[in-house]
């Protein structure tokens, strides 16, 4: 199935529909998450070899689909970023998953 565009696109997006995510900026909630999701159109990546994956080494075609958020411009300083997720999918568990991260970033004048 990931021989068409379509089979790559689907499972680009496969289990996005059984995820939960969250996140805070500064210790303020951001809003309205699920209306960020989108999927990319399709680009090339170029796998090296030895690589952690073990993939075969050359450029494949890909896209990617998830949710993306647009900072406005950050004043200078710390800023912490802290994102939740949780895939739980009934039909293919092996897609299940969860990450809790946060991003420390220090904006230079």
């Amino acid at each position: 199935s990931l021989k068409t565009d379509e089979g790559l696109a689907h499972c680009a997006m496969a289990g996005n529909e059984y995820g939960v995510i969250s996140a805070t900026f500064d210790g303020r909630k951001l809003q309205n998450l699920d209306s960020y999701k989108t999927q990319s159109g399709f680009f090339c990546i170029s796998v090296p070899k030895n690589n952690v994956f073990n993939n075969v080494p050359r450029t494949w075609k890909a896209t990617v689909a998830g949710t993306y958020v647009f900072l406005e411009p950050l004043s200078p300083g710390r800023h912490d970023l802290h994102t939740t997720v949780s895939v739980t999918n009934p039909i293919q568990p092996s897609y299940n998953y969860a990450a809790d991260l946060t991003y420390h970033l220090l904006v230079n004048p």
